[in-house]
């Protein structure tokens, strides 16, 4: 689910992660950001878009119980079916340039809903969950390709949990803290089309990007940065 862990840690070769890049040419593009700040017995975020499944399943694997659930889910797969075996209703389904996406609205337990992320991990779940002291709050739409990053297009309240930071900030050892910032910038140098690829949308599609993210973690006023090699 976590798709800035597996570019630093695991396997970034995966279709699921190929295509959140699939929209960057080459150039120099403001990745994922998000801030942290602890307050009391709470953990208080805001991020840009590229958090939006990773904090809704955080939040869903950390809370248990009963989660009001409104907002639109985009998938390459027709999941009505599946959507509505969770008890969750579809208000208007649709189907654009090979997307179904599904209005959706209803109270799901988290345990369901934990699937749900874990299913559609390659889709984009732009849901608003609220339970008792924490929620998720997410902007309605996507931004466009190539527009400003949005730094408070997520605002989430979580309770502390070690499993939040573990996933968060998998690469730093954090105990106490006061405020968290990463951010994220990719560097793409060569876009590599399929040799015998003749059809020039599906070029786009298909086509590895090569080049490099660099990982920029700040807390309290400390900053870690490490680089890695990008090749999805």
């Amino acid at each position: 689910m976590n798709f800035i862990k597996e570019l630093f840690e695991g396997d970034s070769e995966q279709d699921w992660i190929h295509q959140r890049f699939i929209r960057y040419g080459k150039g120099e593009f403001s990745g994922p950001y998000i801030s942290i700040k602890k307050v009391g017995d709470f953990l208080k975020i805001r991020s840009s878009a590229d958090y939006i499944n990773i904090l809704g399943m955080l939040l869903v694997e950390t809370f248990s119980g009963i989660l009001k659930v409104e907002g639109s889910i985009l998938s390459r797969e027709k999941i009505d079916t599946y959507i509505e075996t969770i008890s969750l209703g579809i208000v208007k389904a649709g189907r654009e340039k090979g997307i179904f996406s599904y209005r959706v609205k209803g109270e799901v337990n988290s345990n369901a809903l934990a699937e749900l992320y874990s299913k559609l991990k390659g889709g984009v779940l732009l849901l608003n969950l609220s339970g008792s002291k924490v929620g998720l709050n997410v902007k309605k739409r996507l931004p466009k390709p190539g527009s400003t990053r949005d730094e408070k297009f997520c605002t989430c309240t979580l309770e502390q949990d070690n499993r939040i930071l573990n996933e968060l900030c998998f690469d730093v050892d954090v105990k106490e803290f006061k405020e968290i910032e990463i951010s994220h910038t990719y560097r793409i140098d060569e876009i590599i089309v399929p040799e015998d690829c003749r059809d020039i949308s599906l070029a786009r599609v298909l086509a590895k990007r090569k080049g490099s993210v660099r990982r920029s973690v700040r807390i309290d006023g400390s900053l870690h940065e490490t680089e890695r090699e990008l090749f999805v």
